[in-house]
């Protein structure tokens, strides 16, 4: 997906009066998408207790000293909430629901102690041990001296980035069914924002929440498609213009990647999709081959079933808001060879702009606005053959806020990001 922004105007405000824009007493999780304020997060101490003297150690060791022994009692009780739990009712209680334990994810530190900011006894000096930056709670410091910098959602105790709730945050989906391409894209797309967005005008930082197992690597087999049934942590990345100040102008994307089997069926989008009622924006991956123009089998998984079940979930939801809806054609790396392959010269030209990757100009920054609308054009007239009848084109226009038709290859090369550009409206022009 491209993300690209217009040139930053000057700003004339100081950070501090810009920062207190974003509401930090409404953060909203990425997650359980519970609301809290940045001073409720919870931490996951980085200290830990394991050789806790019990209460009757105490006692046989300094039973003849009362003012020792009751100081050795009170070290002690504060002494056991820095060991390990044995669990963590929040966390399993969200992971619960879609039959995962905690054991069974990347979180090797889950059963870390909990530090939550209104316990002064575990922090350092009381209020001292929080730390702020910008006025933004960021980490706390144990009694110990122990500074814990792992963020938790204070509802479900999902992990957090470290800033997350101090910019501006939007949520992305990718839906599409098995085979599309959704896994490889999206971690194609990660691994490559931090090059080719400085393109842009734009710098971007670390993912969090990158799965190293599903890296793409040439030479090597591509990753399992998301496996049906199973819910992933959404990828997340702070934005900055190239310019811009970070904290005024950064933003957090977060993406979601929902499984085909669970993207086909309304009832299983409820259970494993449901922040697509949060998302602002979705990118639906349509393969080739789902149309009946590249391959006979095509009515065995046809385009318009995620759409079918995207519109059935969004008019059963009650909700009336409708996301930004990104329609794109992947795997056009293929597309060559399919219209070879089916004589069909006439819908596509070998040299049409959707094979075409973008010429970076390193002294233009922002959208390519060009390319874009040739790249869009030569979208239009593609589909124009491949769904005269609008089977998939008409829903998508009449039930999302507004939809753009784009088309992707991220294998074999690095990620083209004339695919999609985000049409989302934000302040000083990011996003439009």
């Amino acid at each position: 997906m491209g993300l690209f922004f217009k040139k930053i105007r000057p700003v004339q405000e100081p950070q501090e009066e810009k920062i207190k824009k974003i509401d930090w007493n409404h953060i909203v999780c990425p997650y359980c998408f519970e609301a809290f304020g940045h001073k409720q997060v919870h931490f996951r101490s980085n200290t830990v207790k394991s050789n806790v003297m019990s209460e009757e150690m105490i006692e046989e060791r300094y039973g003849d000293d009362e003012e020792r022994m009751q100081e050795e009692l009170e070290k002690s009780r504060i002494a056991r909430k820095f060991q390990l739990q044995s669990s963590d009712r929040e966390l399993e209680e969200f992971w619960s629901k879609f039959n995962i334990t905690p054991d069974q994810r990347e979180d090797t530190e889950w059963k870390n102690p909990i530090i939550k900011p209104n316990d002064t006894e575990m922090l350092y000096h009381g209020e001292e041990g929080l730390i702020y930056q910008d006025g933004f709670l960021t980490r706390v410091k144990d009694c110990y001296a122990g500074v814990s910098t792992i963020r938790l959602c204070p509802k479900c105790h999902n992990r957090l980035p470290s800033t997350y709730g101090k910019h501006k945050v939007l949520f992305i989906s990718v839906v599409g069914i098995t085979g599309s391409g959704k896994t490889v894209y999206l971690n194609q797309l990660m691994e490559s924002l931090q090059k080719h967005l400085s393109c842009a005008g734009l710098i971007a930082a670390q993912p969090f929440n990158l799965r190293p197992n599903e890296k793409i690597s040439k030479n090597c087999f591509l990753p399992m498609s998301t496996q049906e049934g199973v819910l992933h942590s959404p990828m997340m990345i702070n934005i900055t213009p190239n310019g811009g100040i970070r904290g005024r102008d950064e933003t957090t994307l977060v993406f979601y990647d929902i499984a085909g089997e669970n993207c086909t069926d309304a009832d299983k989008l409820f259970k494993f999709g449901p922040y697509l009622l949060k998302s602002q924006a979705i990118i639906m991956l349509m393969d080739p081959k789902q149309f009946a123009q590249f391959d006979e089998n095509a009515d065995d998984n046809p385009v318009n079933t995620v759409v079918d079940a995207l519109v059935n979930f969004f008019e059963t939801s009650g909700s009336n808001e409708r996301p930004l809806m990104a329609a794109t054609l992947s795997k056009s790396d293929k597309l060559k060879q399919l219209v070879n392959d089916f004589m069909m010269e006439d819908y596509i030209k070998e040299d049409s702009a959707i094979f075409r990757k973008i010429q970076w100009d390193t002294s233009k920054k922002g959208f390519y606005r060009q390319s874009y609308q040739m790249m869009k054009g030569a979208m239009i007239r593609l589909l124009r053959e491949l769904d005269p009848y609008e089977v998939l084109q008409g829903p998508l226009k009449q039930y999302f806020k507004k939809t753009a038709f784009f088309a992707i290859s991220a294998l074999g090369v690095e990620v083209l990001l004339i695919a999609a550009r985000s049409m989302l409206p934000l302040e000083n022009g990011l996003f439009t």
